[in-house]
C-alpha cells in the first residue's frame, strides 16, 4: 500500500486489502492535523502567541537546531524562543541563523561600538532563563538576547554570581523572510547544554 507523503495517510491499490484499522488510524491522524490548525487560528485570532516548536534536551549537546521549514512567518509580527533551566557547562549562549558561522553584527545596550561575529549574542551561562527574539529590519534579520543566570563562585555569600545582559544583533545576508534554521549554540568550544534544560518557539501576533 502506498502513503501519501506529508501525513502517511493509506493510498490504496486496486489489489490492497481495505481493512477498518487503517481508516482509523487515518482518521485520527487527520482530526490532530485539522485540531492543531485550528488551535493556531485560534490563538492568531485572540492575539495570542502561537507555539510553533518545542524541544526538551535529553541529554547533553552542544547545539540545539530548530527547523522552521513550513513556517509562514509573515503571519507574525516576529519570532519568540524562551529557554528555561538551561545550564551551561562553562562560557556562553549564541545563536546562528541559517547555518551561517560568521557575518553577525553585534552591539550591547551598554552603548558599546558594533563589533563583527560568529554568532548572535543571547549572553546566558550557568543555569539560567530567558529569550531570543526574531525581528524583521530593513530587510534584514535583527536578533534580540536576554536572559539572567546564576553560577557558582566560592568567594561569595551566597557561592554564586547572578548575570542579566541584553543585546542586539543583526546579519546583513538573511532577511527575516528568508529564514530556514535558527540553533542555540554553546560558543566554549569545551562547554555543553545539559538536559533538562526547555526551548520553545512562538510567532508572536502583529
Amino acid at each position: 500500500m502506498n502513503r501519501t507523503q506529508n501525513y502517511n495517510l493509506c493510498q490504496w491499490e486496486a489489489a490492497d486489502k481495505v481493512q477498518r484499522t487503517d481508516f482509523n488510524a487515518d482518521n485520527a491522524k487527520m482530526d490532530t492535523a485539522l485540531g492543531g490548525i485550528a488551535d493556531r487560528v485560534a490563538a492568531l485570532e485572540a492575539k495570542q502567541p502561537v507555539e510553533l516548536r518545542r524541544i526538551k534536551l535529553t541529554g547533553a549537546t552542544k547545539r540545539i537546531t530548530l527547523s522552521l521549514s513550513g513556517i509562514d512567518v509573515t503571519q507574525y509580527d516576529h519570532l519568540r524562543l524562551e529557554f528555561r533551566d538551561m545550564e551551561l557547562s562553562l562560557g556562553y549562549l549564541g545563536a546562528q541563523v541559517n547555518g551561517l558561522t560568521s557575518g553577525y553584527v553585534r552591539m550591547n545596550t551598554n552603548g558599546m561600538s558594533p563589533s563583527a561575529s560568529e554568532y548572535a549574542s543571547v549572553g546566558f551561562q550557568g543555569n539560567g532563563r530567558g529569550s531570543l527574539e526574531i525581528h524583521p529590519l530593513n530587510g534584514w534579520v535583527a536578533l534580540r538576547g536576554e536572559a539572567v543566570s546564576a553560577y557558582p563562585n566560592s568567594t561569595k555569600t551566597p557561592p554564586y554570581n547572578i548575570s542579566a545582559s541584553l543585546s542586539w544583533s543583526i546579519h546583513k545576508d538573511v532577511s527575516y523572510t528568508g529564514l530556514t534554521k535558527l540553533e542555540l549554540i554553546s560558543t566554549t568550544a569545551d562547554a555543553t547544554l545539559a538536559a533538562g534544560g526547555e526551548v520553545v518557539l512562538y510567532g508572536m501576533p502583529k
